[in-house]
């Protein structure tokens, strides 16, 4: 089961840093802020879907064009948690 899976909404950057974290098979203490997640830690897009079926599932209305348009941990905090506040 992936992290996206098991707990859909994080509740803090750091949640979501682990969550992808574990989508990309990497440390999440070796992610910054503002690393490009496709380009820098190859965040494909069945992972990144994988994501997105779970916080829409949970009820946070996102898109994978919305994340892929701005891949960094702080951009998907933003959007995240702005739209999350329901959804936990």
């Amino acid at each position: 089961m992936t992290p996206a899976e098991t707990s859909p909404v994080p509740r803090t950057i750091e949640e979501l840093r682990r969550t992808v974290g574990g989508l990309v098979g990497e440390d999440p203490d070796a992610i910054s802020d503002d690393d490009d997640l496709v380009l820098d830690w190859a965040l494909d897009s069945v992972r990144a879907m994988t994501f997105v079926g779970g916080l829409r599932k949970a009820g946070v209305e996102v898109t994978l064009l919305e994340l892929t348009e701005a891949p960094t941990l702080s951009a998907w905090w933003a959007l995240i948690s702005a739209r999350a506040d329901g959804a936990r």
